[in-house]
């Protein structure tokens, strides 16, 4: 996916924002060592972040939610895109 800038909304399932999410984006292909930014969404689950030219994978992660990545390309000729991201819930058993 190639994107102009990264930015968007986390809600969960239902459609709720969620705040404080974590998200981690990586540069692509040094196995997740090689931190190009950290941030956390605001109160209204939304995010951004300016990146410069490159590939990345993106890990977005809340508490009690499944995490969700994503790999993309920052590119200046790519169009403007606002990234909807769903999280679910991580139901875990106690049987």
């Amino acid at each position: 996916m190639q994107m102009r800038q990264l930015h968007g909304t986390i809600r969960d399932a239902e459609g709720h924002p969620i705040p404080d999410a974590t998200i981690n984006v990586v540069d692509k292909g040094s196995l997740g060592i090689a931190y190009a930014q950290q941030f956390q969404t605001d109160a209204q689950g939304r995010f951004s972040a300016n990146l410069r030219d490159g590939d990345y994978v993106v890990f977005f992660t809340a508490p009690n939610m499944n995490e969700h990545a994503i790999s993309f390309t920052i590119s200046g000729a790519a169009a403007d895109r606002d990234l909807q991201i769903v999280l679910s819930r991580n139901f875990i058993s106690t049987d």
